[in-house]
C-alpha cells in the first residue's frame, strides 16, 4: 500500500507537466492491472437459472407431406455453466431433456397414430464484457425415434383393411426419413423456445448478480475494469490504485 501511494503521488505530480504525459501514460499502462477482484461462483449463477421443465407443448406440423397434430410432454433440466475465456466471461445456459410425443397423421382416409421420443440438448451462450453483453446463436441437437405406431382406416370392410395394410407398409418404409424430418422440426421448435426464453433468463442473471458486481467494480475502479472466466468462476477486476497488491472477494 505504501508503494502504491508513492507511485500514485509521483504520477499525480508528473501529470501536471504536459511534457511528462507519455511517461505518465506508460507507467499507468504498465502498473495499471486490476488489483481488486470479485469472484462470482457458478453455484450462485446456476441458482438463478436452474430448474426443471415439465410441460405439454402442441405439435402441429407436416412430415413427408402428411399433416401431423398432437402434443408433446417436455421433461428437461436447465443448468448454467461458466466457460473459461481469457478476455471475457462466457456463461452457457444448457437444457437437457426429452419430448414424449403423441400425434396423429392423416393422409386420405388413413390415420397413423404415433408415439415418438425426442432426446435433445440446447445451449445458449452469453458473453459478458466491460462494454456490455452479447448473446450467441443457440446450438441445438435433437434426435427423434418412433417408439410405436398404428394405422386405422375410416372405411369399413375389405376396402378398409386393404387401406390399412398399404398404409402400414408405407409407414414402415419411410420411418427413418420421417424420424429425421421430425428431428429437424423438433430442433426448430426448440430453438424458438430457447430464444424466446433467453432474454428473460439473461435479464434475471443480470439483475441478480452480474450488474450489481459490475457497478461495484466501476465505482471502485473509476471505470477501469477487467472481466474473464475460469472453470466455474466469473471474475470481475477493478484498478483500485496503481501498484497496490491484489485482493479478492468471492460470492
Amino acid at each position: 500500500d505504501e508503494l502504491a501511494a508513492n507511485i500514485a503521488g509521483h504520477l499525480d505530480t508528473l501529470a501536471g507537466f504536459p511534457e511528462a504525459k507519455p511517461l505518465v501514460d506508460a507507467v499507468r499502462d504498465y502498473y495499471g492491472h486490476a488489483n481488486a477482484w470479485l469472484d462470482i461462483s457458478e453455484d450462485l449463477l446456476d441458482g438463478v437459472v436452474e430448474g426443471a421443465i415439465d410441460r405439454w407443448d402442441p405439435i402441429d406440423t407436416i412430415i413427408l407431406g402428411t399433416p401431423v397434430a398432437g402434443k408433446g410432454k417436455v421433461e428437461a433440466a436447465r443448468t448454467l455453466e461458466i466457460q473459461p475465456h481469457a478476455n471475457a466471461a462466457v456463461l452457457k445456459i444448457v437444457v437437457d431433456g426429452v419430448i414424449n410425443g403423441n400425434t396423429v397423421g392423416r393422409r386420405g382416409v388413413a390415420e397413423i397414430a404415433s408415439h415418438t421420443l425426442t432426446r435433445f440438448r440446447t445451449e445458449k451462450s452469453l458473453v459478458v464484457r466491460p462494454s456490455g453483453f452479447e448473446l450467441l446463436p443457440t446450438v441445438c441437437e435433437a434426435r427423434t425415434q418412433t417408439i410405436e405406431s398404428s394405422v386405422t382406416a375410416k372405411k369399413p370392410g375389405l376396402r378398409g383393411r386393404i387401406i390399412e395394410r398399404v398404409a402400414r407398409r408405407r409407414s414402415h418404409e419411410v420411418r427413418s426419413a420421417a424420424d429425421e424430418e421430425s428431428s429437424q422440426h423438433a430442433r426448430g421448435r426448440l430453438l424458438k423456445a430457447v430464444d424466446d426464453e433467453a432474454e428473460t433468463l439473461v435479464n434475471r442473471l443480470n439483475r441478480a448478480a452480474i450488474l450489481p458486481m459490475l457497478l461495484i467494480a466501476y465505482a471502485t475502479g473509476g471505470g477501469q475494469i477487467e472481466i474473464y472466466s475460469e472453470r466455474r468462476v466469473l471474475r470481475i477486476g477493478a484498478i483500485v490504485e496503481i501498484g497496490r497488491a491484489s485482493c479478492r472477494e468471492r460470492v
